[in-house]
Formats: structure tokens, C-alpha cells, sequence
């Protein structure tokens, strides 16, 4: 997610995203929960990153005065949080320890970099590059050195994903005015299109891997009595027809996957505001996580260590 609240079908500019951070204000740091969902929330002029337990307990807020945060993403071994600050000029990828100490800016960019992925053995982080009008998927260490592009195609891109044995990547790719997954190899080589699908504008992102590599649930757009909301889907990452998982007015997007492959964390407003969820990876038993209202939070990312 690009920070904050977003509505539905829309993806929030990262000009826009700088513009609300570089107003934030910020808090007190606190540790992260053992067992945690990482996630951002906005409370008006605020953006932060949280953690709270899968049963809702233990939330606390990652916070620094005077700074912004979002697009939480774990290190594998879950000792580090990697994330997007508005602390600088413009958007940069910082990383943190998981209580919200030593944090370090890895990027430095005049422009904006934005929603980090770690790749599966830590060694690697791949993000979104906003320079002019461009928005381009880089790959770096995850120490910051070693940034490189990784495909060369004239759409925008974001939302990158790693397979779980790190051979692969996932990412969204604007073609005209429909938004479509891809999946290439982490070389950059042998691009394939994730969904064969045909008819008017398409919707498809928020790509996340099962753990055991065999599935990519993400989020697309679903007409509805003429209106269209964001729903859940799945789809063998082999490609093939997806699985719809949610089915209600609302909008459902960023999905995230249980270290065991069992259930699902995800963003909704079905309630109202947009709160944490999760559900089994059906699509039942969805139970609602995070319960403060006149929040946005989004862009859940499920702890696996």
C-alpha cells in the first residue's frame, strides 16, 4: 500500500503519499509483539506503523517524533521491520528493529522510493522508484548498496512480492489504463503475465505469496449493481483462473499470508473505517483484528519467525 487510506480503485500518487507525510508529526516508540501483524495506520494527519497480535491483543505503535511511516514489510527472520519514511525530503526506504530502535535510511533518492520487500534469505530488498514520471521496481542489498533496476518496461510498477525460495518476483504493472500482474525471475528475465483476462479496464495488485510458494493471493476490482469495489482473490502462481475470496460491498485489499499458510490478513472497510482482518484461506471465518474507529489501517504484513 502507498501509505494512509486510500479509496478504492485508487492508487494514491507517491507525490500525493510525501505531501501528507511531510505534515506528519510523530510519538513514542514502543516495542513490537512476538507473534505480529505490522501494519500502518493514519489518524488524521499521522501515519505510523503498528504491530498487534492476530487476536487483536498487544498493539503498539513504532514511532519516532517527527517522522512518518508506512509500508511495513518484515525481514524473514523477523528481527527487522524495512519501511517508507517521509523523514527526509521526498520518500525513502528505512529500515528498524522490530521494538522500533536503530533505524537506518537505506535509500537516498531525489524523488521517492517506497513499498520495500525483503527477499526470502534477508540478503535483498526489493522497492518501488518514483523518479519524474517513472515508477520502476528496484533491487538493492539490504544493507542499501547494489541498486538496480529490475526489468526494463515503459509501465509503471509496484507492489513487488518474492517467492518464497527467492527465485521469482511478483509485481503490478500499469498496461494502458488496466493495472495486471506479473511474476518475472529475480535476474529480471523470463517476464510472464500471472492472469489471462480480457474486457474493459482491469484491476489486479497487492500480490502475496503462500509460504509454500504454490498460490498468490491479491487484490482486484469487482463490478457490483454498476459500482465496482476491491476484492480478494486467489490464484495458482503458475497462473490459471483466480478464486475469489471475499464478496461484499466493501473494499478487501492487502492481502497477507499466516507463517503457516492457514489464514490471511487483509485491509477492509467493510465496518466502515479501513481495520485489520483475517480469514482462512477460503475465505471463511474472517475476524476483525484492529477495532479503533476514525483510524485508516492498512497494508498488513504477517510476522513469520
Amino acid at each position: 500500500m502507498i501509505g494512509g487510506a486510500r479509496p478504492a480503485l485508487v492508487l494514491v500518487s507517491a507525490a500525493a503519499v510525501a505531501a501528507v507525510l511531510a505534515s506528519c508529526g510523530g510519538g513514542e516508540s514502543r516495542g513490537a509483539a512476538s507473534d505480529a501483524i505490522a501494519f500502518s495506520r493514519e489518524t488524521g494527519r499521522e501515519i505510523d506503523i503498528y504491530t498487534v497480535s492476530p487476536d487483536g491483543s498487544d498493539l503498539r505503535r513504532l514511532a519516532i517524533k517527527g517522522s512518518a511511516e508506512t509500508d511495513p514489510a518484515w525481514s524473514p527472520d523477523g528481527k527487522r521491520i524495512a519501511y517508507t519514511s517521509g523523514r527526509t525530503s521526498g520518500l525513502s526506504i528505512w529500515v528498524m528493529r522490530a521494538d522500533g530502535s536503530d533505524r537506518r535510511q537505506l535509500t537516498r533518492v531525489r524523488g521517492s522510493d517506497f513499498m520495500p520487500a525483503w527477499s526470502p534469505d534477508g540478503g535483498r530488498i526489493a522497492f518501488v522508484r518514483h523518479v519524474g514520471s517513472g515508477f520502476v521496481i528496484e533491487v538493492m542489498n539490504a544493507d542499501g548498496t547494489g541498486i538496480h533496476r529490475l526489468t526494463r518496461s515503459s509501465g509503471r510498477e509496484f507492489m513487488p512480492a518474492w517467492s518464497p525460495a527467492g527465485k521469482r518476483i511478483a509485481f503490478a504493472r500499469t498496461v494502458g489504463r488496466s493495472l495486471r500482474l506479473f511474476v518475472v525471475r529475480a535476474d529480471g528475465r523470463g517476464e510472464r503475465q500471472l492472469i489471462s483476462r480480457s474486457g474493459g479496464v482491469v484491476l489486479e495488485q497487492d500480490p502475496a505469496w503462500s509460504p509454500d510458494g504454490k498460490t498468490i493471493a491479491f487484490s482486484s476490482a469487482v463490478t457490483k449493481g454498476g459500482d465496482r469495489a476491491m476484492e480478494i482473490f486467489t490464484v495458482d502462481a503458475a497462473g490459471g483462473s483466480p478464486r475469489r475470496l471475499t464478496d461484499n460491498k466493501a473494499a478487501d485489499l492487502d492481502p497477507s499470508w499466516s507463517a503457516s499458510g492457514d489464514r490471511i490478513g487483509f485491509a477492509s472497510d467493510r465496518d466502515g473505517d479501513f481495520q485489520i482482518y483475517t480469514m482462512d484461506r477460503s475465505g471463511k471465518g474472517a475476524t476483525r483484528v484492529t477495532r479503533i474507529r476514525g483510524h485508516a489501517d492498512q497494508g498488513p504484513d504477517w510476522r513469520h519467525r
